[in-house]
């Protein structure tokens, strides 16, 4: 199954409280880059820490946008238009805080190709 991890949001600074990528890093690279090998697309805002996004990621797309005039609805459109011409089986989105649950990892989900799966 091929499968594409899609990041978007508030990767690293100050916005509204302050938010940090590598703090949530290990937890999405043991709970779905190292198990699913998915391929991971991001969009984000430049920071301090974009090139060691890029580099922990590995991403086979990314964009970033200016702060300025965007929202998490704008960043999430964009993560998805970069989706817009790849063939995959499913897409996981999250946001670059999210710690996902080691009780319940997302790969032993199961997912239905027929439906969408929250």
């Amino acid at each position: 199954m091929k499968t594409v991890l899609a990041l978007s949001g508030i990767s690293y600074g100050n916005f509204r409280g302050f938010r940090d990528w590598r703090g949530t890093f290990g937890n999405i690279k043991q709970n779905i880059l190292d198990p699913i090998n998915p391929d991971v697309y991001l969009c984000t805002y430049p920071s301090d820490t974009s090139v060691e996004l890029m580099k922990s990621y590995n991403p086979k797309k990314a964009l970033f946008i200016p702060y300025e005039n965007s929202d998490a609805r704008l960043t999430y459109k964009r993560t998805l238009e970069l989706l817009l011409d790849v063939d995959f089986d499913l897409a996981i989105t999250t946001r670059y805080d999210i710690k996902f649950n080691q009780n319940y990892p997302v790969y032993n989900f199961s997912f239905n190709s027929e439906k969408v799966n929250l």
